[in-house]
């Protein structure tokens, strides 16, 4: 047969000599028939031609051609057609529909053991190592199915393009350029050098688990029309929530804008004699209490120690705020209040106002002391109080008291602690 060009840069020699050609595919024809006539385990059938000439006996791949592809192979015709390509005596079959090997035929068949390469030289070409193809560049192909059989399926696309139009599974996708894709299922890892989301489709993480229906996506403009949107993990809309670890800090260029609650500390530098300047924290939330005649007059509600010490416990204390409303009737909506600086020492419970109330005590020593008053009606305190009497310091923390000798039901009293 002619030459089997390597990459078909070389001069194609099909048309050198005819005669030859059309010899050697006849002596192909003579072998295969002899193998499809050989009794299973039977010793080939002998050939007429030369013993000399014989080769060695291999399994070999043969196109099944017709005569008339040997009178297309005698006119030089460039163009075949088939309905099926047949491989090997193991019955693995190529079916295709349309092939079109271009304008250049070179070898149409190489024979070489089909386990391994069956090659067509001109636009297209097809390598098999066991029941695996590669199909590497050229020819138009139709309702092409490699290996029927059921083996393994690889496919190598040197250039053109892959269409899949079911669902594609992947254990591991690296992407260098641009991917278009409508659905993508990737179950292993996978490297992207660009990523590019069109319009205000989201990015969504946790897909497929039990969420909130916008739960953890990130779309440009989707929810709120004007930024960028970051939707927190969750069950349900309340339940929604982002957790981000930055031990190193963060950064925010622009206001904050906060609709919810903000639990947080608030950093304060303390300095001492000529130390090292200390950095600690205050909360940036505020303890409130409100406790009505109605309810609670003659008795008192504690404020626990723990938020004492978190809101008063360090060096520079707290502000006090207590005030007093409706104290004469339900329309008496304004407040009467005083403000005084607190000061609380977790360690023993000693506390002591600021100047000019200049009060001090300790929770827990059994002695009741009032901090501050608001018109001898609303008391903080430390000590505990029931139907107007007093208890003595119990030691659980201050206490607020209404007093309400003169029977105004709607009096209240509202008590505010700021760090």
């Amino acid at each position: 047969m002619a030459p089997h060009p390597a990459d078909g840069n070389e001069p194609d020699n099909v048309s050198a000599n005819t005669a030859a050609l059309l010899a050697e595919v006849e002596a192909l024809r003579r072998r295969v028939a002899a193998l499809e006539e050989r009794p299973p385990g039977g010793a080939p059938k002998q050939l007429s031609e030369p013993s000399a000439k014989r080769r060695p006996y291999r399994k070999v791949v043969a196109w099944v051609a017709t005569g008339a592809m040997l009178a297309m192979l005698a006119g030089g015709v460039m163009a075949y057609a088939a309905d099926s390509l047949i491989i090997g005596p193991d019955g693995a079959t190529i079916v295709a529909k349309s092939i079109n090997f271009g304008n250049r035929l070179g070898a149409l068949l190489t024979l070489w053991n089909p386990d391994y390469v069956i090659g067509i030289q001109g636009s297209t070409l097809y390598q098999r190592s066991g029941k695996n193809f590669a199909w590497y560049k050229g020819g138009q192909h139709t309702d092409t199915e490699l290996d029927p059989g059921g083996g393994s399926k690889m496919m190598s696309l040197t250039d053109g393009n892959l269409d899949v139009a079911g669902t594609a599974t992947m254990t591991g996708l690296n992407l260098t350029g641009t991917a278009t894709m409508t659905g993508l299922d990737v179950a292993g890892p996978a490297s992207i050098t660009g990523l590019k989301i069109p319009g205000n489709n989201a990015l969504e993480f946790g897909a497929g688990l039990t969420k909130e229906i916008s739960a953890g996506q990130i779309a440009y403009q989707k929810h709120s029309g004007n930024a960028l949107d970051i939707v927190g993990a969750g069950a349900t809309a309340p339940e929604r929530k982002i957790s981000m670890w930055a031990e190193g800090g963060a950064t925010l260029n622009g206001s904050l804008n906060v609709t919810g609650v903000v639990d947080g500390n608030l950093k304060v530098v303390y300095q001492r004699d000529d130390e090292p300047q200390a950095i600690r924290q205050k909360p940036l939330w505020r303890y409130h209490m409100s406790l009505t005649a109605a309810r609670y007059a003659g008795r008192t509600k504690t404020i626990p120690k723990e938020i004492l010490t978190a809101l008063c416990g360090t060096a520079d204390g707290c502000e006090v705020r207590l005030g007093m409303t409706r104290w004469d009737n339900a329309n008496k909506t304004q407040t009467a209040s005083a403000v005084n600086r607190f000061y609380y020492s977790p360690a023993d419970g000693h506390w002591r106002t600021n100047w000019p109330r200049d009060t001090e005590g300790v929770i827990g020593d059994g002695s009741t002391t009032h901090a501050m008053s608001a018109w001898d009606t609303c008391f903080f305190t430390d000590g505990t109080y029931e139907n107007y009497q007093d208890k003595s310091d119990k030691g659980t923390g201050m206490q607020l008291l209404v007093w309400n000798k003169n029977n105004d039901p709607a009096r209240t009293c509202e008590l505010t602690i700021i760090p």
